[in-house]
């Protein structure tokens, strides 16, 4: 790579550039030469000697360009800029504490997730309601996950299926109830939302 930062003036010296010369890196601070006013790049070859990629961070977004020597403009495309979901605490049914945050919240593709480890004191009998997701948050189709109870030193495997209403309800694979205090391990709920 050129050990020089190139200080791109215009648009059409941003063509020279990728037309000429690949493996760069520029700035720029003028408005015509790249999609946003302030930033910087690095150019590089594309399939052939003429056209080259331009991988550009704007003040505020990131773009890539295309170059084509035939083609009287660069292509810019803005790559998508990922928003941190909000994130909800599960609404757990009367008897159980979260052991560790059980959460669940909505990408922005759409994929709703949980995570959960939930607590309880008196014992639990089977099946039983654990959680509710609300209306936006809920399955298309029914499923399911595999879970572990952990109860005074032994473990049992369970799962927990989740209904298009909301409910996880959780399903003991060999005792109808324990009794005294124990932990509830869940795998993690993932699917597209309703």
């Amino acid at each position: 790579m050129d050990s020089v930062v190139h200080n791109v003036a215009s648009k059409a010296e941003l063509h020279t550039l990728a037309a000429t010369t690949h493996e760069i890196a520029f700035f720029t601070d003028w408005s015509d030469a790249t999609p946003e006013t302030y930033g910087s790049g690095i150019i590089v070859g594309g399939l052939d000697s003429s056209d080259a990629r331009i991988f550009y961070r704007g003040y505020t977004k990131f773009y890539t360009g295309y170059f084509r020597a035939n083609m009287p403009e660069i292509v810019w495309t803005e790559y998508a800029t990922a928003t941190p979901p909000a994130v909800y605490d599960l609404p757990l049914a009367a008897g159980f504490t979260a052991y560790v945050p059980c959460q669940y919240w909505k990408t922005q593709e759409g994929e709703v997730k949980t995570c959960c480890r939930i607590r309880f004191y008196n014992g639990i009998a089977s099946p039983i309601r654990l959680f509710s997701l609300p209306e936006g948050y809920r399955p298309r189709n029914p499923m399911s996950v595999l879970t572990k109870v952990d109860v005074n030193g032994m473990q049992y495997f369970a799962h927990v299926d989740l209904g298009q209403n909301g409910d996880a309800t959780m399903y003991m694979a060999t005792n109808d109830s324990l009794g005294g205090e124990g932990i509830i391990t869940m795998d993690q709920f993932v699917f597209v939302a309703a």
